[in-house]
């Protein structure tokens, strides 16, 4: 059978390749660890949320951290409340003070509260249905729009005028101590009123302890860790490897403020990349397959540049630039020159 001609170009429609999927989109495009490797990563990371764990999910900059943080989160079920909290803060104060990290939570979730109230009937529902085989275009508005979603399911109509009422006004100047005490009221409704556990998923802590910002590392993991532990919730922390090293994450490791740790493996052979990239690729075109797509020789050219550094994002880009040559050149499928062309581009 001849190739099909809209093959590549659907799969850059859908986005198959992207290497920093939306929030939302990135389970979609998830092939568990557990399916590729073996390894029980997914289970372990599971079980911790259910028994109310802090855990921190180590691994190098575009290793999975997040999809994987996504996909099993999204899985655990009605009896738990996931809350994501958005990397977007004012000044450095949100992540070296608990108390202003706690008001950073409390106005993610008197924000949604609102924005719940505000919905007309069945638009609720609606926003909950919602699914796209594309990716919606990057927004300022992206990452809050999918901790609205995560938090919609246990958001409900009845409480959100509760919450919005009974926690302390974010933007009013209050005392540490009440923004805490405010802190607690939430984590009470959310255990005692809506039944469910909430979990609270820092997932973009790059973004506020990169290199440029090395003073917030140690107030975060010795301050507000400990400020976070001492609530009666499940915690999720993607941290870099190189953060095990701080004194501070030593101490919260030490303390139990983070009390399990799990590390994303990597992929051992070019197969293992082969089936996730399959994956993708099945997900947008359910009728197309890896061959259909890449050459083995391909392959084996992206696994060579995922195993410099244990980075999923770097080959995914290096996919992504590679199927647009190939559409450009007229090809059929990916080869290793289009490989080691995308690669040498991105140098």
């Amino acid at each position: 059978m001849p190739p099909d001609p809209q093959l590549l170009p659907r799969l850059v429609e859908f986005h198959a390749f992207d290497p920093m999927p939306l929030p939302g989109a990135r389970s979609q495009l998830y092939l568990p660890f557990e399916e590729l490797v073996g390894n029980k990563i997914e289970s372990v990371l599971r079980a911790n949320a259910r028994e109310v764990q802090r855990t921190a999910v180590v691994g190098p900059i575009g290793c999975g951290k997040s999809s994987l943080i996504e996909f099993t989160i999204q899985s655990l079920g009605e009896d738990f409340a996931p809350i994501w909290v958005s990397a977007a803060h004012e000044d450095d104060r949100t992540v070296q003070q608990p108390s202003e990290f706690a008001r950073h939570i409390i106005r993610m979730i008197v924000g949604w509260a609102r924005e719940v109230n505000q919905m007309h009937p069945g638009q609720r529902d609606a926003f909950l249905s919602q699914t796209s085989r594309s990716l919606p275009a990057r927004t300022s508005t992206r990452q809050h729009s999918f901790g609205l979603k995560g938090a919609i399911p246990w958001l409900t109509p009845q409480y959100t005028r509760e919450i919005t009422e009974t926690l302390a006004d974010p933007e009013l100047e209050r005392s540490q101590a009440a923004v805490i005490a405010s802190l607690d009221r939430l984590v009470e409704v959310i255990h005692d009123e809506l039944g469910r556990v909430p979990v609270i998923i820092i997932d973009d802590s790059d973004r506020w302890l990169r290199s440029e910002r090395s003073a917030s590392v140690e107030p975060f993991f010795r301050e507000t860790c400990r400020m976070l532990a001492e609530r009666n919730w499940a915690q999720v922390v993607a941290i870099q490897p190189e953060y095990q090293k701080a004194p501070g994450f030593q101490e919260a490791r030490r303390e139990g403020y983070l009390n399990r740790v799990i590390a994303v493996p990597m992929l051992p052979d070019s197969g293992t990349l082969g089936r996730l990239l399959d994956h993708r690729i099945r997900e947008c075109v359910e009728t197309a397959s890896i061959g259909d797509v890449f050459t083995d020789v391909a392959i084996e050219r992206l696994y060579e540049r995922y195993a410099h550094g244990g980075s999923l994002r770097s080959a995914l880009t290096i996919a992504d630039q590679a199927l647009s040559m190939t559409i450009d050149v007229g090809r059929d499928r990916i080869d290793e020159i289009d490989v080691e062309e995308a690669t040498a581009g991105l140098l």
